[in-house]
């Protein structure tokens, strides 16, 4: 993993401690960035953390790299100096589907290709996943005023296509997620937080 972000450094560490848990010793190597891709692509490692691809948050998005679809699109199945990928069966799986995502626009059959991609991706722990979510869905579901075409991934170019401080939850779909309402914190080393 790259050790350009403290984000995935704090994830490795975090599962390693897992592993631990369950007997499992692991070292972590984390790998400037000059160095990063050229052990990632020549396959110098046996487990690999990083944040999730574009294309597992918006499939229409590099969709070639969910699968072997190529020598070089997967980014943890890549073909030998021979050139050819190895594939095993559930890959061969997956690199139908993708083929038939790409080949088809027809929303519904999009939708269901994507779904027997995760039953085969998932059955075979193709990747293991820590967290992910589809970020569309939030702004879709909890905000309003969102400009149509706003992007998924919110970076700092976000700006440019929408105003961050025009977007709302309306009054009637707002909850109170407060871990302790009507409370201030405590001085630090007292027993916690205080209420007025």
């Amino acid at each position: 993993m790259s050790s350009s972000y403290n984000t995935d450094v704090n994830l490795a560490e975090g599962v390693i401690g897992q592993l631990q848990q369950v007997g499992l010793r692991v070292v972590q190597n984390s790998i400037e960035n000059n160095q990063y891709e050229s052990v990632r692509y020549g396959g110098d490692f046996d487990w690999f953390i990083m944040r999730n691809p574009p294309e597992l948050a918006s499939v229409v998005q590099g969709t070639t790299s969910l699968a072997p679809v190529g020598p070089r699109t997967s980014h943890h199945h890549r073909a030998g100096p021979d050139g050819t990928v190895d594939l095993m069966p559930y890959e061969e799986q997956l690199v139908g589907i993708v083929n038939q995502f790409i080949d088809t626009d027809d929303d519904a059959e999009r939708a269901e290709l994507m779904n027997r991609y995760q039953e085969v991706a998932t059955q075979n722990v193709d990747t293991i996943g820590l967290t992910e979510f589809p970020g569309a869905l939030i702004v879709n579901k909890r905000l309003d005023n969102v400009a149509a075409g706003a992007p998924i991934f919110m970076f700092n170019w976000a700006e440019d296509a929408i105003i961050r401080e025009r977007m709302f939850v309306p009054t009637a779909d707002q909850q109170d997620l407060q871990l302790f309402p009507e409370t201030l914190p405590g001085e630090p080393g007292a027993d916690g937080p205080v209420s007025g």
